[in-house]
């Protein structure tokens, strides 16, 4: 999965660095401490503009921001149960699913998490849909892999607002017109975009040329 992810933002124009200098966690009471000034090292010798995490390597990070090693943009795939707080101002993009196994957490509890630090942070949260009267689910969200993130230019999106200088959730909004159809633009235009534009086209085809009325709607 992160292979794909990496290719993914490689293809979408991003020089990727993958940090070799600090090892996969191993498990329960397993610190990071040990190896964060490797970690800070090459961080500082690499210079990156964002750091973008997933699954387990997320434990870095607190420990990274608390030592003043890194103090950029940074990319969350999946909240790691570590992540408690995040530090006002700084970018901070999380991507989570509702039926994450690995490390599961409520909605609730990460909006509130990323609401503590400010406009400068996003959620960007996959859940299920409701219920049809069937019992089946018209929308499944992510599990721990997030495979929606490699659909529409998801994750460079999502990296693109955590780099954007008006906060992430600006980037975002403006990122899902890049989505629409050059037809469904046209279309859009044609229709217009305000009520007083589109209402002038409710107005039915009269005979012999006399003058249109507006139909109440």
């Amino acid at each position: 999965g992160n292979l794909r992810l990496c290719r993914m933002l490689e293809a979408a124009g991003f020089r990727v660095h993958w940090c070799e200098s600090a090892p996969a966690p191993e498990g329960p009471g397993w610190s990071p401490m040990p190896y964060l000034g490797l970690l800070g090292a090459e961080i500082a010798d690499v210079k990156p503009d964002v750091l973008l995490c997933a699954s387990s390597g997320g434990i870095y990070v607190l420990p990274l921001w608390q030592a003043g090693l890194w103090d950029g943009p940074t990319v969350f795939i999946n909240a790691h149960p570590h992540l408690n707080c995040l530090p006002v101002g700084l970018p901070v993009v999380i991507a989570h699913g509702s039926n994450d196994k690995v490390f599961p957490s409520s909605r609730a509890y990460l909006e509130e998490l990323s609401e503590a630090g400010g406009n400068s942070c996003y959620l960007h949260f996959t859940g299920n849909s409701g219920r049809l009267p069937s019992g089946h689910l018209s929308r499944l969200g992510d599990g721990h892999e997030m495979e929606s993130l490699l659909q529409y230019d998801c994750l460079p999106r999502l990296v693109d607002a955590a780099l954007c200088p008006e906060g992430p959730e600006t980037s975002v909004l403006r990122s899902w017109r890049s989505q629409l159809s050059d037809d469904r633009s046209r279309a859009e235009q044609w229709l217009g975009l305000t009520t007083h534009s589109f209402r002038q086209r409710w107005a039915p085809p009269l005979p012999n040329g006399a003058r249109r009325l507006l139909a109440d709607v």
